[in-house]
């Protein structure tokens, strides 16, 4: 017996075998359009005044191959289910597109009075829609993409290691880290709390800004690039040894 693969269904939703496949024309397309006058799309609006938990009562039962959020009102936040209720939710935002077969779908949303959703549902692989750039807004975009990468910090592969002791208690020291340091950590060697500042006067006599470092802990800051950067630092202690690794 012959086998056969179906992948489409014609106007009378009967199954088509993929070599029966008619291979349209555009004004093949149109006349079919003309002929069947289908619904492509339409446009759904979601009252979210009542909240929604995606049981099978509250299904909208809409089908298509479609779905675009064209608008959720305000701060308002829902979340959609294709299908079956058991699916994962999926958060909706303004203009987030679907490409799926679907029977019927849930929306899943808290009380929101005076919030709605807008929904618009495309059928037969026959509509879309959405904002496509223009080549110079493609252009725009990748330029603003080279000035960002060309902004971010690129890779350590320099340490410098600091011994610096605390020979006395409620005293400021200090350390200049390498130009363009991209991160460091600084701890004391025993586990000793200890306070850090960037600026002077702040570590001796404890004076605002400052941070206070906990007990057996690093302080650690990762991703960064400055130009030139000294820590201040100082502990309860006399004779606390400050150990600090610099990455440039």
């Amino acid at each position: 017996m012959e086998k056969r693969t179906y992948v489409l269904l014609d106007e009378h939703g009967e199954p088509v075998s993929i070599n029966e496949v008619p291979v349209y024309k555009p004004e093949d397309l149109l006349l079919h359009l003309r002929t069947l006058k289908p619904i492509l799309y339409s446009t759904v609006k979601v009252n979210l005044a009542t909240a929604r938990t995606g049981i099978d009562k509250e299904a909208f039962t809409l089908s298509g191959d479609f779905l675009m959020v064209q608008d959720i009102s305000g701060a308002a936040t829902a979340q959609i289910v294709f299908n079956e209720p058991k699916q994962d939710k999926i958060s909706l935002v303004d203009r987030l597109a679907f490409h799926t077969p679907f029977y019927r779908f849930f929306i899943v949303n808290t009380a929101q009075v005076g919030e709605t959703l807008t929904l618009i549902l495309g059928r037969q692989s026959l509509f879309r829609m959405g904002t496509e750039l223009s080549d110079a807004s493609i252009l725009t975009e990748l330029a603003s993409l080279e000035t960002e990468l060309a902004t971010k910090v690129t890779r350590a592969t320099t340490p410098v290691i600091y011994n610096v002791t605390m020979t006395l208690a409620d005293t400021e020291y200090t350390q200049a880290l390498p130009a363009n340091t991209k991160k460091f950590s600084i701890r004391t060697r025993d586990g000793t709390a200890f306070r850090l500042a960037f600026e002077t006067g702040k570590v001796a006599e404890p004076t605002e800004p400052y941070i206070d470092v906990l007990a057996n802990l690093p302080y650690t800051e990762e991703q960064i690039e400055p130009a030139t950067l000294t820590l201040y630092f100082g502990c309860g202690g006399a004779g606390k040894i400050a150990e600090i690794v610099a990455w440039s």
